[in-house]
Order: structure tokens, then C-alpha cells, then sequence
């Protein structure tokens, strides 16, 4: 029995190597190094050269935007609005189907209001 036991686990050792890594990687969800190396099957294997293009993609990110120069003073200078809808799904117990967000661009403040119809957002607006 004891030793099976051996014989599966250096079966298992010999097991990992770069392919197998590169696999377990990959189904561990492209976990860092530091971590796979807390895997039994995979403390003896050192990947000092591992690769992991996927890797490189995920942790690449678009430059920031610039900081805008236009500033506010008083509230409703500028504001943003969304309209969404109709909602395919169930309808709210007043019956809309709409939702308007409005946003504030100096306090930040933001309201969103349920609507039945498009043809509401005028008087909501107002």
C-alpha cells in the first residue's frame, strides 16, 4: 500500500512539467507563480522562463484619460442624462419600463427616475 502510494505521487511529480504547468495554469485561472508554487504537484518544477502571453494581455491597460481643464462653479452648469429602456423584464409596480439618470457634474449628485413612456422625460427633465 505505502508503496503505491509513493509510486503515484512520484508519477504525479514527473507529471508536472512545463506542458502540464502551462495547463494548470491556465485551468487555475492564469494564478501567479507565487501562488501555484502553494501546489504540491508543482513545488519542485521552478518555471524561471514561464511565458504566459494571456498573462501579458490582461495586464496591459489603456493610458488614463487626461485631466479635463474646464471646471465648474454652481451646480446645473452642466449635467448628464441616460435614458434605458424599456425594460424587457417585469414591470415595476407603477408600471415603468424607463429609467432616466441624471448626474450633476459639480456635486455630483445623481437622480434616476422610473418612467412608463419616453414621452415622459420632458416633464421629468423640467
Amino acid at each position: 500500500m505505502q508503496s503505491s502510494k509513493s509510486a503515484l505521487i512520484a508519477s504525479n511529480n514527473a507529471q508536472c512539467n512545463s506542458v502540464s504547468f502551462d495547463i494548470l495554469h491556465a485551468r487555475l485561472g492564469h494564478t501567479s507563480m507565487s501562488k501555484m508554487q502553494h501546489i504540491a504537484l508543482c513545488k519542485p518544477h521552478k518555471p524561471s522562463d514561464f511565458f504566459c502571453e494571456t498573462c501579458i494581455f490582461a495586464k496591459s491597460h489603456r493610458l488614463p484619460f487626461h485631466t479635463s481643464t474646464v471646471s465648474f462653479t454652481t451646480p446645473f452648469q452642466l449635467i448628464h442624462m441616460d435614458l434605458w429602456g424599456p425594460y424587457r423584464g417585469v414591470v415595476s409596480i407603477t408600471g415603468a419600463k424607463y429609467f432616466l439618470t441624471i448626474v450633476d457634474d459639480f456635486s455630483r449628485c445623481t437622480w434616476t427616475t422610473l418612467l412608463q413612456n419616453k414621452s415622459q422625460v420632458a416633464s421629468v427633465i423640467i
